[in-house]
């Protein structure tokens, strides 16, 4: 039967519950800010370049579903140009490890440093493996990756960077937060991305080729008079028979279901009188502020030749690395804008020049830690239960296809087979 059913989160998750749910129920978006998408976040330049400034590819490896919607969607991708890896600059000795091999020009600014390291990048391509064989025989359970480190002693401090370096870019958490954290679940995105090397699986990248907000205007079509955005949900509350969205202007709109595709800590703030498990296990999150600034200030960067999609600028805090992260829209980008000259810098740990801002955003990612961690494999419990539901990236490693794979479990529960 045609339900009611309000979705409250208009990221990913939320966006693609809704253009599900909507075949078959009555549906209504709410989202929190002015636009729709989340970390899907495509942005024009005050000089007129176009590109994505968070989320901008998808891994074929890990995004199966997700790639099955952008072809039903018929949303146009395209593979990630062939030298898209990263690279790695050292402030401090003004160097760094810049994987540029299928770059002349590349290779040339850094004199073929390149070649020394290959010893180096075999034993680290065999230390992910390594740690991967570990995780599936069960022996990092309760270990932190600073422990994981410990059973891999032929890796070098360069080798430990080496890896460390697409934990960080993967998870948007920073080093010291990472080496603190489950080996489990960053051995278990490795093995994800690719048993070897996930900077090597890269490679296998898509990109949406008119921007991440082709898709998210794709997603929202056919249900866009059903979004309520700058909505300011007070409280949601629950009986046996409905669900009630009690807004802070002091309306309230019933609905037969609600489906909570926002941040777990979110979900549980707006829920008048959760269960014990909601509390347990929606109570384990916490959700990190990630800055992001749009900017032209090339002085903290190795030069354009020795950039790579992913540049990661690295620096220390109290003797700990620090990673900021350079997403480089003229590799980035689909359209390949060779002659755009902006960084859209994560975590930025150096000074910016305020001319050469364009932009200032905050991205919340959630932060993965033993508590959290241990939640994932129950979150699927709580659908159901007292006309609720829930998705988001959090049901897994946080990525893309997560959130996608989770509200497809959703629409699964309220009669969608897709």
């Amino acid at each position: 039967m045609k339900k009611r059913i309000a979705i409250i989160g208009g990221g990913i998750a939320g966006l693609t519950a809704a253009y599900l749910l909507d075949k078959k129920h009555d549906i209504t978006l709410f989202e929190k800010d002015d636009r729709v998408g989340g970390n899907a976040y495509t942005h024009k330049t005050s000089t007129g370049e176009t590109f994505d400034i968070a989320v901008g590819s998808v891994l074929n490896r890990v995004a199966g579903n997700f790639l099955k919607l952008c072809d039903e969607l018929d949303v146009k991708l395209v593979r990630q140009p062939k030298a898209s890896l990263i690279s790695i600059h050292d402030l401090e000795s003004d160097d760094g490890l810049y994987l540029t091999p299928l770059s002349i020009k590349g290779l040339f600014a850094q004199k073929f440093a390149l070649f020394k390291y290959t010893k180096s990048f075999i034993k680290t391509a065999y230390a992910n493996y390594k740690a991967v064989r570990l995780l599936e025989k069960g022996r990092l359970k309760d270990l932190t990756v600073e422990d994981m480190f410990s059973l891999l002693p032929e890796l070098t401090r360069f080798e430990k960077l080496a890896m460390m370096a697409p934990f960080c870019l993967l998870s948007s958490m920073q080093y010291k937060e990472v080496s603190k954290g489950p080996s489990e679940y960053f051995a278990g995105k490795m093995k994800a991305h690719g048993k070897f090397n996930p900077v090597i699986t890269m490679l296998g990248n898509y990109f949406p080729k008119h921007f991440t907000q082709s898709y998210v205007d794709a997603l929202i079509y056919d249900c866009r008079e059903k979004v309520v955005l700058n909505s300011n949900i007070k409280a949601v509350k629950r009986n046996e028979a409905a669900v009630f969205l009690q807004m802070k202007d002091g309306k309230e709109y019933a609905f037969d279901k609600v489906v909570f595709a926002c941040n777990a800590d979110q979900a549980l703030s707006l829920l008048d009188n959760p269960t014990e498990d909601e509390k347990r296990l929606l109570g384990a999150w916490i959700y990190k502020d990630v800055p992001m600034v749009v900017h032209r200030d090339q002085s903290n960067s190795p030069g354009r030749e020795l950039c790579q999609p992913w540049t990661l600028i690295q620096s220390s805090d109290n003797g700990v690395p620090h990673f900021s992260i350079h997403y480089c829209s003229w590799l980035l980008s689909p359209a390949a804008l060779r002659k755009c000259d902006y960084f859209s810098t994560q975590h930025p740990s150096f000074p910016i020049r305020e001319d050469l801002i364009d932009i200032r955003k905050i991205f919340r990612v959630p932060f993965y830690d033993f508590k959290s961690f241990g939640t994932i494999q129950d979150l699927p419990s709580l659908n159901g239960n007292m006309h609720s539901y829930y998705c988001g990236s959090h049901f897994g490693y946080g990525l893309h296809g997560d959130a996608v794979n989770s509200a497809i479990e959703v629409a699964r529960h309220l009669g969608i087979d897709w």
